[in-house]
C-alpha cells in the first residue's frame, strides 16, 4: 500500500508544486551528519588563518525598503557576500515578533521547537542551546562575546556567552561597546543587535518614504560602518579570516492578509528581512525570490463516460454510510460546495458533475445539491427535502473555455433572508431566495462525475475536477473573493475548521486494487474512485495560486541559516541529532578553485 502522506492542512501538498526560477548558481544544502563548512584555509599554499565572526542584527529592518535606502555600507558589502534583500524569518504564516525571530536566529530551528512566541521564558534552550552554548561547548576555549541593545537578550538568550551587556535600546551604546571589544580584546565570535530601526518603524512606519525610518537605517549603517573599520583596524587581521554577518531579525508588524491569492512568506513585510554573508574572499552572490506564476500540478481522475449517458465513468464516490451527517444540511443552515473545474469548450445539455443527490431531475424528487453545466454556464441547483417545495437554482457565468475556474455555491442568511448565491472565480453572480425553513438531507453517496438522469453526459470527457471542498458554514463574500484561488486548507484559517469534507484530488493513492483521493479535511472520507483512467496536469494560472513549496522558500536565506554557517566556519562539526532547520550556505571564493 502506499505510504499515507502528511495532511494538506497546514502542509505544502508535494508533486502539486514546481519551482519556476530556482538559484542554482551556487550551492545551498542540509549538510548530514558531522557536516562542517570547508573554508579557504583546506586550499594547498594559502597560509591558515583563524576564523572569526562578527555577527550583526539589525531588528526591524524591511529587506525591499533598506534596498531602496541603498545604505553604503551595506552596498559595500555586496560585492562579497552571499546576500538577499528577499531573505526570510521563516516561511510559516505564525506570529512574528521580536522574541521568536531572535531566538530562531540564535538556536538555528523555528519556533515549533524552540517554543518562544512572545515570551522568551518559554524558549526551551535545553533541546535546542543558542549559538553561544553550543560554541562554547564544543571549543570552551574561544572568547563568545553578545552585546545587546535589548536587555531580554541578554536576560534569557545570552547566557552561554562568555561576556553579555545589554544596553537598555541604547544602539550607540551598544556600537561602542562591540567596537571597543574589538580593539582591547580578542573576540573569536562578537555578536551585535540593534533595535532602533525597529522602534522607528512601529512609531512610524516601515517604510523608505518615512523620514524616521529611513533616518534610522542610515544611523545604523554608520554604526556597521565604524564595527566593520574595526575588524579591518585590528593588529592581528591579516592572520584572521572573519566571517561578518550582518542581518535583519524581521520586517514588520502589520499583519499580512493576501487578496485574490495565496498566502506566501514572499509577499508578507513581516517575514521580508535582508541578509549578508561576507568574507573579502568570497565571489558575491545575490539570491531573490522566483520570479513567475507558479504551475498547478498534479494526477486526477479523467471523467470519461461512455455512450452518453451510461454511468461507465471514472468518478468518486465517499458513501452516505461514511459521512453520515456530516453533509446534513437541516432547516435555515448555513453551507458551502466550492470546487475548481476546467471544461472543454463546447455547449451542454445538463450534465452534472459533483454533489451530494441521487440524480438530476426536478420529476422524481431526490432531496439535495449539486453543481452542472447548462450550455456554456454552470449553474447549483439545490432540491429540498419538502414535497411541496421545488428546486432551489442559480446559475453562474460562463466557463466551458477550457481554462480553469473556482466554482463556489454559498447558502446563507442574508438580512434574514435565506439565499443560495453563486461566485465564479470569487466574484459573486447570481442569487436565489430559499425557505429558511428548507432541508437539503440526502440519503446518497457524495460524487463526483455523471449521475443518473444527467443529460449529455459524454460532456464530462475531458473535464477536469479538483480541489473540492464542502464547508458547513457560510463563507463570506469578501472571503470568498480572497481566497477562490488558493488549493490550501491552512490550520490557521478559521473557515478551514469548518470543512467537513476536502478532496485536493492532484494526487490518486492507491493499494494496487483500489483507487482513492484522500481528504484532508480531518474527517478521513476518502473518495473511493471507479476505474483507473487518470489525468496529469501541469499549468500556469493567474486563477489558481499554489504556497510556494519549502524548497523555493529555502532559495534564500532564512533565520535558521545563520546557526549552521557559525558552526561550519569554526570548523566545527554538525550533527544532525541536533535536529536543525537550517540550511548551510557554502561560499565560493575568488583565490582559489572551487
Amino acid at each position: 500500500m502506499k505510504k499515507m502522506s502528511n495532511p494538506k492542512i497546514g502542509f505544502t501538498r508535494l508533486g502539486t508544486l514546481l519551482v519556476v526560477s530556482l538559484l542554482t548558481a551556487f550551492t545551498s544544502c542540509n549538510k548530514a551528519n558531522d557536516a562542517q563548512l570547508v573554508s579557504s584555509e583546506s586550499s594547498e599554499g594559502v597560509v591558515a588563518q583563524k576564523p572569526k565572526v562578527l555577527f550583526i542584527v539589525v531588528d526591524g529592518a524591511v529587506g525591499s525598503e533598506v534596498r531602496t535606502i541603498a545604505p553604503p555600507n551595506l552596498m559595500q558589502l555586496a560585492s562579497h557576500s552571499i546576500y538577499s534583500w528577499e531573505s526570510l524569518t521563516n516561511f510559516e504564516n505564525n506570529d512574528v515578533t521580536n522574541a521568536s525571530t531572535w531566538t530562531t536566529l540564535l538556536t538555528g530551528v523555528n519556533n515549533s521547537k524552540h517554543n518562544v512566541t512572545t515570551n522568551l521564558a518559554t524558549a526551551n534552550l535545553n533541546a535546542y542551546p543558542t549559538v553561544f552554548s553550543k560554541l562554547k561547548s564544543l571549543q570552551p576555549g574561544l572568547r563568545v562575546v553578545a552585546l545587546t541593545s535589548s536587555n531580554d537578550i541578554k536576560n534569557s538568550l545570552a547566557g552561554g556567552a562568555t561576556v553579555s551587556t545589554g544596553y537598555n535600546n541604547d544602539d550607540a551604546a551598544t556600537k561602542n561597546a562591540a567596537v571597543n571589544e574589538l580593539k582591547a580584546n580578542n573576540p573569536d565570535m562578537l555578536f551585535v543587535q540593534l533595535h532602533s530601526v525597529d522602534a522607528a518603524g512601529s512609531g512610524s512606519s516601515y517604510s523608505n518614504t518615512s523620514a524616521t525610518y529611513k533616518a534610522a537605517v542610515l544611523q545604523v549603517d554608520t554604526y556597521i560602518g565604524e564595527l566593520l573599520a574595526a575588524v579591518q583596524g585590528r593588529a592581528d587581521y591579516i592572520n584572521e579570516n572573519w566571517l561578518i554577518i550582518v542581518t535583519s531579525n524581521k520586517g514588520d508588524n502589520i499583519p499580512y492578509v493576501p487578496v485574490g491569492k495565496a498566502w506566501s512568506a514572499f509577499d508578507d513585510k513581516r517575514h521580508n528581512t535582508f541578509t549578508f554573508y561576507y568574507n573579502p574572499r568570497f565571489i558575491a552572490k545575490s539570491t531573490s525570490k522566483p520570479v513567475g506564476i507558479l504551475p498547478y500540478a498534479g494526477v486526477t481522475p479523467s471523467y470519461i463516460v461512455s455512450g452518453g449517458t451510461a454511468p461507465a465513468n471514472n468518478g468518486g464516490v465517499v458513501p452516505a454510510s461514511k459521512l453520515g451527517t456530516l453533509m446534513d444540511f437541516g432547516s435555515g443552515s448555513e453551507f458551502t460546495m466550492q470546487c475548481k473545474v476546467k471544461v472543454p469548450a463546447g455547449s451542454y445539455s445538463y450534465p452534472s458533475f459533483i454533489g451530494k443527490r441521487e440524480n438530476f431531475s426536478d420529476g422524481t424528487r431526490r432531496p439535495g445539491f449539486l453543481f452542472f453545466l447548462e450550455g456554456n454556464y454552470w449553474g447549483a441547483n439545490y432540491m429540498p427535502d419538502v414535497t411541496s417545495i421545488g428546486r432551489r437554482q442559480a446559475l453562474g457565468t460562463q466557463i466551458s473555455d477550457g481554462q480553469w475556474h473556482t466554482l463556489t455555491a454559498v447558502v446563507r442568511i442574508e438580512a434574514g433572508q435565506r439565499k443560495l448565491v453563486v461566485f465564479t472565480d470569487g466574484v459573486r453572480g447570481n442569487a436565489t431566495n430559499m425557505n429558511m425553513t428548507d432541508s437539503y438531507i440526502s440519503p446518497t453517496d457524495f460524487t463526483t462525475g455523471w449521475r443518473p438522469e444527467s443529460n449529455g453526459g459524454s460532456a464530462l470527457n475531458g473535464m477536469i475536477i479538483t480541489d473540492i471542498r464542502v464547508y458547513k458554514t457560510a463563507l463570506s463574500d469578501i472571503y470568498v473573493n480572497n481566497n477562490y484561488c488558493s488549493v490550501e486548507a491552512s490550520a490557521t484559517d478559521t473557515a478551514t475548521a469548518k470543512l467537513v469534507g476536502f478532496w485536493p484530488s492532484t494526487e490518486i493513492e492507491t493499494d494496487g486494487t483500489s483507487n482513492w483521493l484522500r481528504d484532508y479535511s480531518g474527517n478521513n472520507n476518502n473518495m473511493n474512485l471507479k476505474g483507473s483512467s487518470q489525468i496529469s496536469f501541469t499549468e500556469t494560472t493567474t486563477r489558481i495560486c499554489p504556497p510556494v513549496s519549502p524548497a523555493t522558500y529555502k532559495t534564500v536565506p532564512n533565520n535558521v541559516d545563520a546557526f549552521p554557517l557559525v558552526l561550519g566556519w569554526f570548523k566545527l562539526p554538525i550533527s544532525s541529532a541536533w535536529n536543525l532547520d537550517g540550511n548551510m550556505w557554502v561560499p565560493s571564493y575568488n583565490d582559489i578553485a572551487n
